[in-house]
């Protein structure tokens, strides 16, 4: 038995990704009736989205990066605060 018979399928094989050399997309029926050019601009968009594999590693990295870096910029707010406390307890004349 034949399932998805009426459904649109597009198959790209120039995926320009060292691991993947096919990407199959099942067009949605709500879209199936727009022109093929449409849909195959959108095609290429979302497989351009996807990215590579080395991509995706890079923007893990990225994002790792940048919580480091919040996570300093926090932590030297706090301690440059705590300085200032300390110095105004410290250097404050009692009444």
């Amino acid at each position: 038995m034949f399932r998805g018979v009426n459904k649109r399928i597009i198959e790209m094989c120039n995926t320009q990704d060292e691991y993947f050399e096919k990407v199959i997309l099942f067009v949605s029926p709500s879209k199936s009736a727009l022109n093929g050019e449409e849909i195959m601009k959108q095609a290429d968009a979302y497989v351009r989205r996807l990215g590579s594999a080395g991509e995706i590693q890079e923007r893990k990295q990225q994002k790792k990066r940048s919580r480091i870096r919040s996570v300093l910029q926090i932590g030297s707010a706090v301690l440059a605060g705590a300085g200032i406390m300390f110095c105004l307890i410290q250097f404050t004349p009692l009444f």
